[in-house]
Parts: structure tokens; sequence; C-alpha cells
């Protein structure tokens, strides 16, 4: 199966009838939201989205053959139809959710996965395209260096708060912390338990240059998982709990984020 890289994300290319497609879980990941938020924009704007247009619906003997066809999508075997999002169908969800990771993803899907440009390099344009990418990796490693111990003062400064935020006992494991960490803040914000997870999935993406909704979904699909694992769950899995302690501490001492 073939993948392109949109937006620090690798996406698997679905096709159908000669074009591509995204899934529910696809652009759910894509757009940082639940896969249900997806499906409650359809029904409740069915009249909005042409079949054939914006999505196709496949059932039976040709949802057989995608599954087959498509296996790393790992599509289950009690699945009774699935939908697939034309671009236009994708454009349409954007504008439903409004959010700017919506906006800025359909922009990245649009440009890399929906209209990939084909250029044709000569040799002189793939050694000089080399020696750019070369330059700016020494470079990174350069600033890296630079701030090297400027990190290491931040990290202490923020290990001698993390215990306590505000009276908030944060004793325990560090998954226990991060999830009384967000508790807290989730209270202060006066967010329901959603947006405050949300903030500090957009947080930590924006502060680790990744995507940790497309992490977890890689991992449950690579483990054959029937279930997804926890924010916290997946941290601990992969020993980032010290990363999510340091961006869930930033929230409650700094308070900024972007819905």
């Amino acid at each position: 199966m073939r993948y392109v890289t949109v937006a620090n994300m690798n996406v698997a290319v679905v096709e159908y009838n000669n074009e591509r497609v995204l899934t529910t879980e696809q652009v759910s990941d894509g757009f940082e939201c639940e896969p249900k938020q997806i499906k409650q924009n359809y029904n409740n704007n069915k009249e909005r989205f042409v079949e054939g247009k914006h999505f196709y619906k496949l059932e039976g003997d040709e949802l057989k053959k995608l599954r087959v066809e498509n296996f790393d999508l790992q599509i289950s075997p009690m699945t009774r139809s699935l939908y697939l999002w034309t671009k236009r169908g994708v454009a349409r969800h954007s504008k439903m959710l409004g959010t700017d990771r919506a906006w800025d993803m359909f922009d990245c899907l649009e440009e890399n996965y929906f209209n990939p440009q084909t250029k044709h390099m000569s040799q002189l344009d793939i050694l000089v395209e080399s020696a750019k990418a070369l330059q700016a990796h020494e470079r990174e490693i350069a600033r890296l260096r630079m701030d090297n111990e400027e990190i290491r003062k931040e990290q202490k400064i923020q290990s001698s708060r993390i215990d306590i935020f505000n009276g908030v006992c944060v004793e325990g494991t560090k998954r226990q912390k991060l999830v009384k960490m967000m508790n807290a803040y989730i209270a202060k914000k006066g967010l329901t338990f959603h947006e405050g997870w949300h903030h500090f999935k957009v947080a930590y993406n924006t502060a680790f240059h990744t995507s940790i909704g497309n992490s977890i979904s890689y991992y449950v699909k690579e483990n054959g998982l029937k279930k997804k694992p926890t924010v916290p769950e997946f941290l601990e899995i992969k020993g980032l709990l010290d990363d999510g302690l340091r961006v869930a501490d930033k929230l409650l001492n700094d308070g900024t984020n972007k819905d």
C-alpha cells in the first residue's frame, strides 16, 4: 500500500472510481477530531452531500474488495458499509468543523494528497535540493546545540512546578499526575473533558511537531488492537510521559492555547 506525507503525517493512499478518497477515520485523524463528529456532520447535513460527488458508500462485494486491496486500513470484517470521502466531501467537512486544524489540514491534503504534483528533476536539481536539505539539517543541529543549555534550565524549572499546582495534589505515577493536572486545567477553564484533551493534543503536536492522534491510530493498526489507548496510556507505553507533563504544566501555568 502506498503512503504520502501530508503535514508530517503518513497517509495511506486510497483510490476508488479513479480518484483519491479518504475513509472517515482518516479524515478524523487529519482534522484531529472524533470519527463520530464526521458522521454527525453528514447525518445532520445529508442534503449537502451528494453520493458520487462528495462521497461513495461501499457495501457488499465492493467493500470486500476494498478491504482486501487496502489491508493496511484494517477495515473490520464486521463493517457492513463504509463511506469514502472525495476531495469535495472532505472540503465540506472542514468547513463544517470550522477549526484552524481542519482548514490547514485540508489545504495540505488538497496540495499533497488529492492533487499531487509530479515534478521531473534533473540531476542538477537533485543535487541542489540535497544540498539545501543538508544545509537545513546542519542549521537545525547548530540550533539544538545552542538551545541545549536553555532546555536544561527550563526542564529544571518545569520539574520544580510539576508536583503541585494551585493546591492540586498531583502525587502518584506520572500517568496519574498527567490526568490530575489535566483535570485541574479543565476545571480552571470550564471545559468539557473532550475540549480539555483536545487543547492538550494541539499543544503537544505544536511543541513536538507531530500528530499524537495519528500516532495512536497507527499504533492500534500495527498491534491489531480493538480499542484505542487513551492519550495518557499511549504516552506511558511510548515512554513520553515527561513530555506530556511538560505540556500539561505549560497549559496550567500559561493558559494559552488554540482551539
